[in-house]
């Protein structure tokens, strides 16, 4: 078999999720696939999962790694790879049918160095699965559908967080010796990783569509450790003792980037997780970090004209003040809160109303933006959605999140093929004058209600 995609699986007991990981990477489209199962001797069912899909799928192959490095497991990974290009896919994640396919296609269409497309967070903690949206790009579309050099592009730098969500040409990766730092456990390996691909790579391409399903709440998340800091800077270190540094390297925005991963979590650590800074597991690594930075900043590395002028203002506040850093975000961190707080109790007093409709089929009327967010939180409670409607005759016909949309004319035709209906009005503007209308054609008070 000419394979396409290597697809690098890395495991250390992920035994609740390796099975719906596993099957995903099995049924991609593209069958011309390997699957490297990089295992650091997992202890509960992860391997056994792997042996069976084993016998069933002869391209999927069991690489025991010796060290539980997420680095070690990914550089043997891509050393035993014979694909023309190279995929990743955490083993508590899952993937879209046609991920690789459509992502080959548009690595070979455009000759690119790598390929990366938009994903879904996905939160199944609450006993309920709620998908999130993730785009990559907020507020720079442009960055969207076109070949484009990310290696003089610091907003590619500090927006693609992850290494996951596309396919590299194996050729580039090893031409450039870009290599995983094979640091022990599996955190911030992937800083490291990409920013070499950054600024390797002169040739790249970013789809807004969603593939990648990457799952968040897991109680066990290397992410959510004291230790974060230590993992930044032995990132930092691995860096700056490559072969190729700095000559290779944009470092100024790798070091925008840092500063960008390391106010973050002195965020999450300081404020939201309230550890003092004095911890044993923070102090050391915040020293040797600010005092990188003090030097790179006598050096003239950083910051220079093209750096973002938010990740600038906080970091020089952490290195000059960190307790004025600390009391601004205690502020910021107690307001969001507050309006978290206000959030849940309005999504449950909507979740009430809708319960009070005592139907068991429900229309959103409205498809914009507001009918989209009423999807999701109907969706996050299991709450199945029978159609939208909207006043929009273009949209007659149209599917929105795989429902049907249908208009006003057709209404009647569609409640006596489903039977008894509900109705949400989902539009932030005009809810009196959807509501009077939906009154107009007949439905009853009681069975209209309003997104939050």
């Amino acid at each position: 078999m000419d394979v396409k995609v290597s697809v690098i699986l890395p495991s250390l007991n992920v035994g609740p999720y390796i099975e719906e990981c596993l099957k995903s990477v099995c049924n991609q489209t593209l069958r011309d696939i390997e699957i490297l199962c990089i295992d650091a001797f997992s202890t509960d069912t992860t391997r056994q999962v792997i042996k069976k899909y084993q016998k069933e799928d002869e391209r999927i192959q069991l690489i025991d790694s010796e060290r539980k490095s997420y680095g070690f497991q990914m550089n043997l990974g891509i050393e035993k790879a014979k694909g023309k290009y190279i995929g990743i896919v955490e083993t508590d994640d899952y993937i879209c049918p046609d991920m690789y396919a459509s992502l080959f296609d548009i690595a070979e269409n455009k000759q690119c160095d790598y390929v990366k497309a938009d994903f879904d967070f996905v939160n199944d903690s609450n006993g309920y699965i709620e998908f999130t949206r993730d785009r990559l790009f907020p507020d720079n579309s442009d960055i969207y559908g076109t070949v484009l050099d990310p290696s003089k592009n610091e907003y590619i730098y500090l927006h693609d967080h992850n290494i996951w969500k596309g396919v590299y040409l194996k050729k580039f990766l090893l031409d450039n010796c870009i290599r995983f730092n094979e640091s022990l456990g599996a955190a911030y390996q992937d800083i490291g990783f990409a920013m070499q691909v950054f600024s390797s790579a002169r040739s790249a391409y970013y789809s807004d569509k969603s593939f990648y399903r990457y799952r968040i709440g897991r109680a066990d998340s290397s992410v959510k450790s004291p230790k974060t800091l230590m993992f930044i800077w032995q990132e930092l270190q691995f860096l700056m003792n490559r072969s190729n540094w700095p000559n290779q390297f944009n470092v100024c925005a790798v070091f925008s980037r840092f500063a960008l991963a390391f106010t973050d979590e002195l965020r999450r650590i300081l404020v939201n997780c309230g550890i003092s800074i004095e911890d044993k597991n923070i102090r050391p690594y915040f020293d040797l970090i600010c005092s990188k930075y003090k030097e790179f900043m006598q050096q003239g590395i950083w910051p220079n004209d093209d750096t973002n002028p938010g990740t600038k203002e906080t970091m020089l506040l952490v290195l000059q003040d960190i307790d004025a850093f600390i009391k601004n975000e205690q502020i910021a961190y107690t307001k969001q809160q507050a309006i978290f707080a206000e959030q849940k109790t309005k999504r449950e007093q909507f979740y009430s109303s809708v319960d009070s409709l005592k139907v068991k089929n429900i229309i959103i009327f409205g498809a914009g933006a507001y009918g989209r967010s009423c999807y999701r939180d109907l969706y996050a409670k299991n709450i199945s959605v029978a159609a939208f409607l909207d006043n929009n005759e273009k949209l007659k016909g149209t599917l929105l999140h795989g429902i049907q949309v249908i208009v006003p004319a057709d209404l009647a035709l569609f409640q006596k093929e489903i039977g008894d209906t509900g109705f949400i009005i989902a539009n932030k503007s005009h809810a009196e004058e959807l509501s009077e209308q939906l009154i107009k054609m007949g439905i009853p008070e009681n069975k209209i209600c309003r997104y939050r």
